[in-house]
């Protein structure tokens, strides 16, 4: 338009000469107009990536703290309340270590999906971690969010069970990280004070036992392998000072420690030669195997990472996963203690049976590397009264 002007009052203007380049100038204007408005919606659309889960799509902490902090201001100057549920999913690294991470997250999705289903459409979920969930509830107390807290678990129980926490605005804190700590404390009090929730039945000892016994009999054991090893294990547990119900799953776990075996060929389990390195391979893989098998039986969730990881080393040395220390569940220091003690006392084909003053000092001599040491004193302890009784 300054162009078009500017020529006119010039003078004499060549009218196809400034209405062509008035064009040009239109279009040149049009492409950046057009230019622009495609570059702000490529900036919202980065910016809403860049605060969302691409796995779930619910909002991750980022985007979380943004909108909780503009509802915790809102709520600061209406003088409403203000509620805040924390959510973790029970035993969910179990679910990733033993059907994948695939399975993890089809899991996580479908969690999302179903929390979406049960809160409110002004309330905001997040995910802050791995398997940690937040929710932020506008104008819910106490009460309200406690209910929704509820609401979320029941939802949630068939197949992802949850812990989850409840703090609210102002009476818990005054800000995320005030309300947050709150929760957290809860949430994990809630998870401690829980015991598993399986009371095994004779029905269930029994059918285990008899799928224990048909491992033992192919691999020519003269005694029952799978029931000798839980009785070590309740007895370690029982020093150790488990739950009457923490013991009942040791024990599920240790009959059924072996049961990946069956997968293993009759000519592998009785060769009296050294193994090879191939079917070496074919023994690591007998816990994942049993893991595998008892994750498909419901009500025995909590005891597949035990089988799995019953063969791990202290020192990391051992399979499937090469853990060590700490990361090696105390089920399975336990159970790798009362498996290599029967072992070592009870005839193979390709050894003699060792007495137990050997096997001791055997275990004594590896405490620290191969075996957890408190194990190993409480099982020596245990010995010692049996022995003397």
């Amino acid at each position: 338009m300054a162009y078009v002007i500017v020529g006119v009052a010039a003078g004499q203007p060549d009218q196809q000469y400034v209405g062509f380049f008035a064009f040009s100038l239109g279009c040149v204007a049009a492409l950046c107009g057009w230019h622009a408005r495609n570059q702000d919606r490529r900036r919202a659309a980065l910016s809403r990536v860049s605060r969302a889960d691409p796995l779930t799509g619910c909002l991750n902490r980022r985007g979380f703290e943004e909108r909780f902090d503009a509802e915790l201001s809102r709520a600061s100057r209406s003088g409403r309340p203000l509620g805040l549920v924390m959510l973790d999913l029970d035993h969910f690294k179990e679910i990733n270590d033993t059907r994948g991470h695939a399975a993890g997250d089809d899991v996580l999705r479908w969690a999302v999906e179903v929390m979406n289903d049960v809160v409110r459409p002004m309330d905001t979920i997040g995910r802050i971690g791995g398997d940690e969930f937040a929710v932020v509830l506008p104008g819910a107390g106490p009460d309200d969010s406690s209910a929704v807290a509820g609401r979320l678990q029941q939802a949630l129980k068939d197949r992802a069970p949850s812990s989850v926490g409840v703090a609210c605005f102002p009476s818990d804190g005054a800000d995320l990280d005030e309300l947050q700590r709150s929760a957290d404390a809860e949430l994990y009090a809630g998870k401690r004070g829980r015991e598993p929730n399986i009371k095994l039945t004779s029905k269930e000892l029994s059918w285990a036992t008899t799928l224990a016994r048909a491992v033992d009999e192919r691999m020519a054991v003269q005694h029952e392998h799978s029931w000798k090893v839980a009785e070590y294990c309740v007895a370690i547990a029982q020093r150790h000072e488990w739950s009457e119900a923490e013991i009942e799953l040791l024990q599920m776990a240790a009959i059924l420690h072996d049961v990946g075996k069956v997968s293993i060929p009759d000519h592998i389990l009785k060769k009296r030669e050294p193994l090879s390195e191939r079917e070496w391979t074919a023994v690591r893989k007998n816990p994942v195997r049993g893991a595998e098998m008892v994750s498909r039986i419901q009500g025995l969730e909590a005891i597949v990472p035990w089988i799995r990881h019953s063969h791990e080393r202290l020192d990391g040395g051992g399979y499937p996963d090469g853990l060590s220390g700490d990361a090696i569940p105390l089920a399975c220091r336990i159970l790798h203690v009362a498996d290599a003690f029967d072992a070592m006392t009870s005839g193979r084909p390709y050894r003699r049976s060792m007495t137990t003053e050997e096997a001791l000092a055997e275990l004594r001599a590896n405490a620290g590397t191969q075996f957890g040491p408190l194990c190993v004193r409480l099982f020596e302890e245990h010995l010692e009264v049996s022995e003397a009784a």
